[in-house]
């Protein structure tokens, strides 16, 4: 399996798997008639594409990486994780809409897909234990 999952090493997935499909896909466009007729298809790679990246990619790393690495990525680290999965998760939403209007506007294109498994933010364990611990501090001071 490309990505991370429980059973590798903590491996990053290799982004080099996007780059040539993108790059093909992108040139191929330049090249073929602006049509509807083309668009289905165009559609339907392009959600292949933008899918596989998501859930080969961006969801293990942010929602599958092995806890002892999660511990060593810094604060600041965490950061850019969380607003880049932020920023993805609105370009995603972005995009169903957008999918979502056209096939209403274009009855042609029913069936184009236009939903994605919604990456998390990136998270460790011991940073929630820690927050169930404070707010269970803060519950038990309000209640004394």
């Amino acid at each position: 399996m490309i990505g991370i999952d429980k059973h590798t090493t903590g491996r990053p997935p290799n982004l080099d798997i996007w780059t040539y499909p993108r790059q093909y896909f992108a040139e191929r466009l330049e090249r073929q008639p602006k049509t509807v007729s083309e668009l289905r298809p165009a559609l339907m790679e392009f959600h292949f594409l933008l899918g596989s990246y998501n859930n080969h990619c961006v969801g293990p790393i942010l929602n599958l990486l092995p806890e002892n690495i999660r511990t060593q990525v810094t604060p600041q680290a965490r950061a850019k994780l969380n607003l880049f999965q932020q920023k993805f998760h609105r370009f995603l939403e972005d995009y169903k809409l957008f999918v979502e209007r056209l096939v209403r506007e274009r009855p042609s294109l029913d069936g184009v897909p236009s939903s994605f498994n919604m990456p998390k933010p990136f998270v460790w364990k011991a940073a929630l234990s820690v927050g169930v611990h404070h707010v269970r501090e803060v519950l038990v001071r309000g209640k004394r």
